[in-house]
């Protein structure tokens, strides 16, 4: 039997590669290997900055029996390998913080007191403001909580939302200051995001693809 093998003295390059190849097969796999020891962080990128290069893909977030998400730990489903993760969200232990959607792993949270939306990353817990969320309605321009029936997160971060039982989209960019909103002709249920492209259905079951609004 030979020598142990010390392998937190791995050189910077290899550790680094390891990590790059970790991460293209998932975020959650890049976590885990950073968290072995310190040698192996210290040569990696930290990945609590909000980036579209630390985006959790194929993520989807698991409710309770009741339909509902509460409580500080959510358990998340990932859809192409099958794997369970319970991930501790110490960020909803702030009880004006409330899940108002999720899209591709990321969840969307509305601040109660103020109005604005925060797109958080829950396996990193990198967290970026968004616009506080006003938009007109039948009735006339309203600040309420947003019941989103469709949330997407593009590739540039481009945030689009389709509030329930409307006919808006809603769109910014991170760092915008206001949303943006198109009207549509039906009411929209749900949306997807799909090679550049925004799909929505309405409640017509009909379904509207939107080019330019994704750009």
């Amino acid at each position: 039997m030979g020598p142990r093998r010390d392998w937190s003295l791995l050189p910077d390059e290899p550790i680094e590669q390891i990590a790059n190849n970790l991460l293209a097969k998932d975020l959650t796999e890049y976590l885990r290997f950073r968290a072995v020891c310190q040698s192996w962080r210290r040569p990696t990128a930290d990945p609590r900055n909000f980036s579209n290069h630390f985006r959790p893909h194929n993520w989807i977030l698991l409710m309770d029996h009741d339909g509902s998400i509460k409580g500080q730990h959510r358990q998340f489903l990932n859809i192409s390998t099958g794997n369970l993760l319970r991930v501790h969200v110490p960020e909803l232990r702030n009880p004006d913080y409330l899940v108002s959607a999720v899209a591709d792993g990321l969840l969307l949270l509305w601040h109660i007191d103020t109005g604005c939306l925060f797109l958080l990353n829950p396996f990193t817990r990198a967290m970026v403001r968004l616009p506080k969320f006003v938009y007109p309605n039948r009735a006339g321009v309203c600040t309420r909580y947003p019941v989103i029936s469709g949330a997407v997160v593009t590739s540039s971060l481009t945030v689009i939302l389709c509030p329930s039982e409307s006919e808006l989209i809603a769109i910014a960019k991170l760092g915008d200051l206001s949303w943006q909103f198109f009207c549509q002709e039906r009411l929209l249920s749900s949306s997807l995001f799909f090679k550049g492209c925004l799909y929505a259905v309405s409640l017509g079951n009909t379904i509207t693809r939107f080019e330019s609004a994704t750009k």
